[in-house]
């Protein structure tokens, strides 16, 4: 089994763009599981958040 960390390039890319490089990724590797993590950091003044999916896979065809 492997991990995939994909972050969203936040100002780069619009939500729609993160969703479907996401679901590229995962259409071609079998997929175990998914998880979404979203934190904010800065100050009171100067908040933003980074998004994160990591997906643990396997290779096509892979076996355990």
């Amino acid at each position: 089994m492997k991990i995939k960390l994909i972050y969203l390039k936040s100002g780069r890319e619009t939500f729609e763009e993160y969703e479907s490089r996401v679901n590229e990724f995962m259409a071609t590797h079998d997929v175990v599981s998914v998880q979404y993590h979203e934190a904010t950091y800065g100050n009171y003044e100067d908040m933003d958040t980074t998004t994160t999916i990591m997906v643990v896979y396997q290779e096509k065809g892979e076996t355990s």
